[in-house]
């Protein structure tokens, strides 16, 4: 009886990973099926060197998405060639796998995760998480069918940009939103964080940009009513300390998240000016905004200004230590510059010949100072009007404005293509009517997917210039955590294949059906996505 209830235990293993395949988002590169299955139970082993703090991060990730399967904590020993029905984790050193390459062998009597780096390993572990069953109930034993993988990324810069000037979100949503960033292999977190509704970021050497500029004193309620325009009437704000920020970072760089900072400039800069009013481009006095739209207020010029931005990018700089930070430099009305006599003389003086000259003298001062740090810039589009500072890089977003990245690949700078049309995850999914309200626009699953970030005219060696793609949030109608998610998944991980797989190995249909699998997981992490009445979820 024994033996027949073995004999069947094991064709249902089979048959359920025959229904598993490679359900994998984004999908391998690399993938060979195989036949037979690896099945964990209590007695499966993680192997590692112990002595590896960073492997020991990765590993703690997958015992953790076996407990949370199976209910067991699988135990953990030292590389051993002896055992068998063992998942060993190993550094290699194999010249085609690169920085965030790894190699999956899941074998009869083994797994076999190897990488170059820990971040390889680190992304070999979330493939792993996927392929569990994800049942409701805890499994005594988990089957996995046996294939290789040896997968890297098409791109360097997968990101997901969260506008939190708009709405302040608490940082137990940030480290949830990178856990699940990771979950996608996202590797880049884009936060904007200082705009005319709001500055989030402490700065020490300036209080009241916390004090003031951290809070507006009503909120617009719709402002697609026209010009008589709603507001509810309450104070709101907030701001990350930066002590928040030091933990947020530290959790990121645990998930090989990098988090690129956006301080705006010259213009978005309403709370900041409404703190400091020497900063602005104008006498008349203002305060932080209370709608949306693109605002006239804009930093003057001047060498106190610089002082004031050079303080805070070396605060920000000491709290983000990654390569770059964004500066904005997007949709600078220069109203007030041209208004303001002073800096009419400015621009004389300057031998320039307008204000877009200006503004990339701006940004090329802010770019000299940064560099005297050891930072790169990157901004908006727009910081290409004038003259694009050299060596930047460039955010392309304009959709309806090709020329600045026909100039940014010619330029030869480093661009992330990030167009409205593909990319704005603030647009509705699916019939406004069946949607909660959000900016407009109309971005389905299926778009996304079919997005391809390099330009058509760019040559082989141009291609090269393209760092990658990402999913931009503005959240001038998303003030919840749950509302966010929703807007960003399950498109997020049609973008997140997009930036990982490469062009000949996507396949639309094949994603759909392998959502289905990482349905069941947001739904296991408490993941709010787009319902499954609407096309976004078919």
């Amino acid at each position: 009886m024994k033996k027949v209830i073995a004999i069947f235990l094991f064709l249902v293993a089979e048959l359920s990973v025959f229904a598993q395949s490679t359900k994998i988002i984004p999908y391998p590169n690399n993938v060979k099926e195989l036949e037979g299955v690896f099945t964990i139970n209590k007695q499966t082993s993680i192997q590692y060197d112990l002595f590896n703090d960073t492997l020991k991060r990765s590993v703690s990730f997958f015992r953790e998405a076996i407990q949370t399967q199976s209910g067991f904590r699988l135990p953990v020993i030292a590389n051993s060639s002896k055992l068998t029905n063992s998942v060993i984790f190993r550094i290699v050193n194999v010249d085609s796998l690169g920085k965030e390459g790894y190699i999956l062998k899941i074998q009869p009597n083994q797994i076999e995760v190897s990488a170059n780096t820990q971040n390889g390993i680190f992304y070999a572990v979330q493939s792993l998480v996927q392929l569990l069953p994800w049942e409701s109930k805890p499994q005594n034993i988990i089957s996995l069918a046996c294939k290789e993988i040896a997968d890297s990324p098409r791109f360097p810069w997968r990101g997901m940009m969260l506008d939190c000037s708009r709405y302040f979100f608490p940082t137990g949503f940030i480290k949830k939103l990178l856990d699940n960033l990771a979950l996608h292999k996202i590797n880049t977190f884009h936060w904007h964080l200082t705009d005319d509704p709001g500055w989030r970021i402490e700065i020490k050497a300036f209080p009241e940009l916390t004090n003031k500029g951290a809070y507006r004193k009503e909120t617009v309620v719709d402002s697609r009513t026209g010009s008589l325009l709603k507001f509810d009437g309450k104070r709101y704000g907030g701001f990350y300390t930066q002590q928040e920020l030091k933990e947020i970072v530290k959790y990121a760089a645990d998930r090989f998240i990098t988090i690129v900072p956006e301080i705006e400039m010259p213009g978005h800069a309403q709370a900041a000016i409404a703190s400091y009013p020497w900063l602005g481009s104008t006498d008349v006095p203002t305060e932080v905004a209370t709608s949306w739209g693109v605002k006239p207020y804009l930093y003057n010029p001047f060498d106190t200004t610089f002082y004031f931005l050079e303080k805070v990018l070396t605060e920000v700089f000491e709290l983000f230590p990654g390569e770059y930070v964004h500066i904005g430099g997007d949709e600078a009305i220069k109203d007030q510059w041209i208004a303001n006599p002073k800096i009419q003389e400015k621009i004389r003086v300057l031998g320039l010949k307008n204000e877009h000259e200006l503004q990339s003298w701006f940004i090329r001062r802010v770019q000299q100072f940064a560099q005297s740090r050891g930072k790169k810039i990157i901004g908006w589009d727009e910081i290409t009007e004038g003259g694009t500072p050299k060596d930047a890089a460039i955010m392309y977003w304009r959709s309806d404005h090709p020329e600045p990245l026909v100039e940014a690949v010619k330029g030869n700078h480093p661009v992330v293509v990030t167009p409205t049309e593909f990319c704005y995850f603030d647009y509705y999914q699916a019939l406004p009517s069946k949607e909660p309200l959000a900016i407009g626009g109309y971005l389905t699953l299926d778009k996304v997917y079919s997005f391809e970030p390099i330009p058509s005219f760019c040559s082989k060696e141009q291609a090269k210039q393209i760092m990658g793609t990402q999913a931009n949030l503005w959240t001038e109608f998303i003030s919840t955590p749950e509302y966010a998610e929703y807007m960003l998944f399950p498109r997020l991980a049609a973008l997140a294949e997009v930036a990982w797989t490469y062009k000949e190995r996507k396949d639309y249909t094949g994603f759909t059906k392998r959502l289905n699998s990482l349905l069941n997981i947001y739904k296991a992490k408490g993941i709010k996505y787009c319902g499954e009445l609407l096309p976004c979820a078919n």
